[in-house]
């Protein structure tokens, strides 16, 4: 992750400060909002986390293979990390300033979200009132 718990905190919270100050939310708390909000994102970039461990894995087995052919460890590794990634369903960005698709992002799959809630109290929507 390349996050740091701190700063996965104050982006959460200051999301949710933002999302009540304008109005286009309203919670009991705002804690316990940035809290569960807080968790959601580490769920999330961690799914990133476990594939690119997935990844080493399959081109540790395969590394010599990798010698004999002429490409990088660091090409097969984007390679495979795609074609791991839409097997599992899991969304990839590419961000302009590495020009790969190995930047932390949120996964399309739900697992994680349902980890999240059953780990922690998240907020339950109904309407625009959150409440727990």
């Amino acid at each position: 992750m390349r996050l740091t718990t701190d700063e996965i905190q104050f982006i959460a919270k200051k999301i949710v400060r933002v999302l009540v100050a304008e109005g286009k939310i309203e919670v009991d708390s705002e804690m316990r909002v940035g809290d569960a909000m807080a968790q959601i994102i580490t769920d999330e970039l961690a799914v990133e986390d476990r594939l690119n461990l997935e990844v080493r894995d399959v081109l540790s087995q395969h590394s010599g293979e990798m010698e004999r052919s002429n490409i990088t460890y660091t090409e097969m590794f984007k390679m495979l990390k795609r074609k791991m990634a839409k097997e599992k369903g899991i969304i990839l960005c590419s961000s302009p300033a590495r020009r790969s698709c190995d930047s932390p992002t949120f996964s399309s799959t739900t697992s994680t979200a349902t980890t999240a809630s059953s780990t922690s109290p998240t907020p339950k929507r109904s309407g625009r009132r959150w409440s727990g």
